[in-house]
């Protein structure tokens, strides 16, 4: 019977860092879960994470997701 070899050291590092990013989805009503996730994180601490969120809504309805999630967070929010 033959042993094989075992390696002992540890597997190389990453070199780069990771930054987690979490997707939120919700229906047209989900505002107000947008906005109570986002109302109970602690306001000036970056989370060193980033959300994209996504709300489905009828094509010929103006979102006004980015302005009224910016009233919640500190952290910069975009529309894209």
């Amino acid at each position: 019977m033959t042993r094989k070899k075992v390696s002992t050291t540890a597997a190389p590092q990453a070199t780069h860092s990771r930054f987690p990013i979490v997707g939120i989805g919700a229906s047209a009503g989900g505002l107000a879960a947008f906005e109570a996730f986002f109302s109970g994180m602690p306001r000036n601490t970056n989370p060193g994470m980033a959300f994209v969120l996504v709300q489905h809504l009828a094509p010929d309805h103006k979102s006004l997701l980015t302005e009224i999630i910016q009233r919640y967070t500190s952290m910069p929010v975009f529309r894209s």
